[in-house]
């Protein structure tokens, strides 16, 4: 369905930015996006959350494109 389709696009589009920004992370400070710096941690956690929301949302859409897909599937046979 149309809904499984965006969220594949929502949670492609997400972890293909968290790794951009990942290894540009890397990059320039020269450590990974861990969250335990004690400087920037706070910051990293912030972030790392909001990817992490982000994505589970693109997952969600995907879970309930299949269980729409399945009761309209079932729908259709009974009839």
């Amino acid at each position: 369905t149309r809904v499984f389709r965006d969220g594949i696009k929502i949670s492609l589009v997400i972890s293909t930015l968290f790794l951009i920004m990942e290894v540009a992370y890397r990059f320039f400070v020269g450590y990974w996006l861990t969250g335990m710096n004690p400087i920037t941690g706070s910051t990293e956690l912030i972030v790392l959350i909001v990817f992490g929301l982000l994505f589970l949302i693109g997952i969600i859409a995907m879970d309930v494109g299949v269980l729409m897909r399945r009761n309209l599937s079932k729908s259709l046979h009974q009839s």
